[in-house]
């Protein structure tokens, strides 16, 4: 499963600190091993987003200073993030177990 970061909302100014992320927006892919209709190879794909605690100004980050995986590591700290990953492995088990496959649109 890969956790790829989507966007990320900030607060321009909170506590006498600029450019506060406050809101990640982010997606689950897992690659399902087939190809799709198009040729292409089907992905799950499930999106979520999480809000932030505000931080302090010891542990905080300037926002031109962040990387994608401080990013996730924050995001992967959260109650939404695990909401969001139980539902992703439910559809990524049903789709193991039930042997699911993509068929092009009757029309």
């Amino acid at each position: 499963m890969q956790v790829q970061i989507i966007s990320l909302e900030i607060v321009p100014e909170l506590n006498s600190l600029t450019n506060v992320v406050c809101k990640v927006c982010f997606s689950l892919i897992e690659d399902l091993g087939i190809l799709g209709p198009s040729g292409l190879p089907e992905k799950l794909v499930i999106g979520g987003n999480c809000f932030l605690d505000a931080p302090n100004s010891a542990e905080f980050s300037s926002y031109d200073s962040l990387t994608e995986s401080q990013v996730i590591a924050w995001v992967e700290n959260t109650k939404e993030f695990l909401n969001v990953k139980n539902r992703f492995n439910d559809e990524l088990r049903l789709f193991n177990l039930s042997g699911l496959q993509v068929k092009q649109l009757p029309w």
